[in-house]
């Protein structure tokens, strides 16, 4: 009887510890781009980093595909890089104009924003360039709606554009300060990262902007995990902030080399 009731016991303590720590079930690896020292840096759901990939020229910008492949867009170098998961560089493509920010759209075609001439270009799976949108201001971070469209930073006038699938662009949100990286959750919501504020804005989807999270450093690019967690690299100080989604700031990891984007690989499927 004893023993029934220490099993018991056991499996409720876990059943308490699995709810309160959704981490523990959804535990994922950080990657961040270093363009101080061009790498890529690994970081295990504990915090401790390592060296992924060398040699890149200025790696801003990240994204993962669906295969766990890591891409980087080389903003000195004009290109964008292809990295396996073992850590092997190729030039995926090449020709772009200070190549900012990263996303990939649900089909798995690429998409880059290019700061210096204010484009977004369109990349198919094969490295064939096209140019999708015009007529941004700066752009900078990029990410897909569920709706399939592609919100985008524009650094130059501190807003965020809608730009639909047939490349059409629209005001979605204005009075941003100095907005660097960009994710969603899973509720729709748009977080940004306002490197002049140090903060982290949240943008409903009807485009109402209020203030998430303070006390960052420098914030530049992000990315959220599964449980709904932000991740923030501070380029001021080097490190990486941890936000839960009650919007409460912890560090990460630190020691970085001018962080700037933050990926997060795909799911495995269990």
């Amino acid at each position: 009887m004893r023993i029934r009731k220490i099993v018991v016991s056991t499996l409720l303590k876990c059943c308490v510890l699995a709810c309160l720590s959704p981490n523990l079930a959804e535990a994922t690896d950080v990657y961040v781009s270093n363009y101080s020292s061009g790498t890529i840096f690994k970081i295990t759901a504990g915090g401790v980093p390592s060296t992924f990939a060398t040699g890149l020229d200025g790696p801003r910008g990240l994204a993962f595909d669906a295969s766990g492949n890591l891409y980087s867009a080389n903003y000195s170098g004009n290109t964008i890089s292809k990295i396996t998961p073992e850590g092997v560089i190729t030039t995926f493509a090449k020709g772009f104009s200070n190549p900012f920010g990263l996303a990939f759209d649900q089909d798995g075609v690429l998409y880059v924003s290019n700061y210096e001439n204010h484009t977004i270009s369109k990349i198919t799976k094969t490295g064939e360039v096209s140019t999708f949108a015009k007529g941004l201001n700066h752009p900078i971070g990029l990410a897909f709606d569920s709706s399939k469209n592609l919100c985008v930073v524009n650094y130059g006038d501190n807003s965020i554009s809608k730009v639909n699938p047939a490349g059409e662009v629209t005001v979605f949100a204005t009075g941003l300060s100095g907005p660097r990286g960009l994710g969603f959750d899973a509720s729709g919501n748009l977080y940004a990262a306002n490197y002049s504020g140090n903060n982290v804005a949240k943008i409903s989807p009807n485009g109402s902007v209020s203030v998430f999270a303070k006390g960052m450093s420098g914030p530049r690019g992000m990315a959220i995990d599964g449980s709904g967690n932000l991740y923030v690299a501070n380029s001021t100080n080097n490190t990486i902030s941890k936000i839960n989604p009650a919007g409460l700031v912890s560090t990460f990891v630190t020691g970085l080399n001018g962080p700037y984007g933050v990926a997060i690989p795909p799911t495995k499927p269990k």
